[in-house]
């Protein structure tokens, strides 16, 4: 058989690490014998890079052999995404936070420095509607792309981390106040973010914050938001609308650790004074007053009591803030504060 067919190959390009048959090299394997088989006579190393001069060997069922021609393979050099492999984990992302794909990836620190991570979107989990499926693409310096298995990633909504409740008050006829206490109803300590806004009869918006955070809120803690928005036309305001989202933290609530207490100076001032009843220091100590009169709230006093971040609220310190507020009959206070930066 080797003395009446003369088998052919063609020169061919493959990627690093990816190894291609001798027999798919071949051109005319449709006039050949059936049976025939073929075997590189110097295989090509496709872990490293360059050009392989070879021929591929027939063997025929009758037990004789032959070469083809010489040929070149050429293994192109490896790529970023040939060489690393970015390892992923299933997680958890908040409303409030930024979502930041890196937060899944579980072997950054031996991938090449510069590699960008984004999340590639693939389906919704359809055992959870709280849970979607992504891919995290991994886009390397060297522009060559990976994408990773899927991961499960379930969203935590404000809503189902917090009791909302909702005051509207008026302070004059041409003002409006939204007042929101946010309870964390969760297993976790976590920061609050709101956003609040106004429109008019016809829901046209008029303005609005957004971004407001505050943290961290241990389990079962409270924290407010407040607006008093603003209109030269008495009752114009109609609507009032607002949106409350979770982040997670790394902070631990001092609050526990936090004594707040209200002292009555006179008919118009009060004092809040705050005291650290525990062994640790406390940062960023914020405590709201809220002034109720008639029994409606009239203003919302937030105020940071510590008078230096720097050095922390050391145990056993207190410190007073002195508040105005004129003809109150009630005043209900809440409060925030860290045991870290």
């Amino acid at each position: 058989m080797a003395d009446l067919y003369n088998p052919l190959a063609q020169d061919y390009e493959t990627d690093f690490g990816k190894q291609v048959s001798s027999s798919d090299l071949i051109t005319n394997m449709y006039s050949l014998p059936e049976g025939v088989t073929f075997k590189f006579s110097k295989e090509p190393d496709y872990q490293k890079a360059g050009s392989y001069t070879t021929d591929i060997i027939a063997y025929y069922p009758d037990g004789s052999k032959n070469s083809t021609n010489s040929i070149t393979v050429t293994v192109n050099p490896a790529t970023d995404a040939d060489i690393y492999e970015a390892t992923v984990k299933d997680g958890e992302y908040y409303d409030g936070d930024h979502f930041d794909a890196r937060n899944y990836v579980t072997n950054i620190d031996k991938l090449p420095e510069g590699t960008q991570f984004y999340d590639d979107y693939q389906v919704d989990d359809p055992n959870d509607k709280n849970t979607n499926l992504f891919s995290i693409r991994v886009c390397y310096p060297d522009g060559s792309v990976e994408n990773t298995k899927p991961i499960k990633i379930k969203w935590i909504l404000g809503k189902d981390t917090s009791k909302v409740e909702a005051t509207r008050g008026r302070l004059s006829p041409n003002s409006v106040c939204l007042l929101l206490k946010v309870t964390n109803t969760s297993d976790k300590t976590m920061n609050f973010r709101a956003s609040m806004e106004v429109a008019d009869s016809h829901g046209k918006d008029l303005s609005g914050i957004y971004g407001v955070n505050e943290g961290p809120v241990a389990p079962n803690q409270t924290v407010v938001f407040w607006s008093v928005f603003y209109d030269p036309k008495p009752y114009y305001y109609d609507h009032l609308n607002y949106h409350v989202y979770a982040s997670g933290t790394d902070q631990k609530s001092a609050n526990d650790d936090l004594k707040l207490e209200l002292i009555k100076k006179d008919s118009e001032n009060f004092d809040i004074k705050a005291t650290n009843i525990g062994s640790k220091k406390i940062y960023y100590p914020k405590a709201y007053a809220i002034i109720h009169k008639d029994g409606k709230v009239t203003n919302v006093i937030d105020t940071l009591v510590e008078p230096d971040d720097a050095d922390g609220l050391q145990p056993g310190e207190s410190v007073t803030k002195t508040i105005y507020a004129p003809g109150y009959d009630d005043v209900e206070l809440s409060s925030t504060s860290s045991y870290s930066k």
